[in-house]
């Protein structure tokens, strides 16, 4: 059922998230988080992996080359890390994720 049913509707939901760090609406993502508990962390680490981290990194990219304020970005950084830490602290022990 979750991978028939579950996932396919997170990627769906993840598929229109945008990182914005000036204005960052993080619905889809508390979505996807609140199933940490049923999916596993090697099944959200996959469908993190690709639906999420790679327009993150863009994101940060982008803004390290814009002379930015390095307060701002640990911050940002910062609250992604907890964000994913309290429901599924775990993650960060994925291999990929790290």
């Amino acid at each position: 059922l979750l991978a028939r049913g579950i996932l396919p509707k997170l990627a769906e939901g993840m598929a229109a998230f945008r990182v914005n760090p000036a204005d960052q609406k993080l619905g889809p993502v508390r979505r996807v988080l609140a199933w940490a508990g049923l999916l596993g962390m090697e099944q959200l680490a996959a469908l993190l992996l690709r639906t999420f981290f790679p327009r993150w990194l863009a994101a940060l990219a982008e803004w390290l080359g814009q002379d930015p304020d390095w307060g701002e970005v640990s911050q940002w950084y910062c609250g992604w890390k907890a964000l994913f830490l309290r429901p599924a602290p775990g993650l960060i022990d994925d291999v990929a994720v790290r």
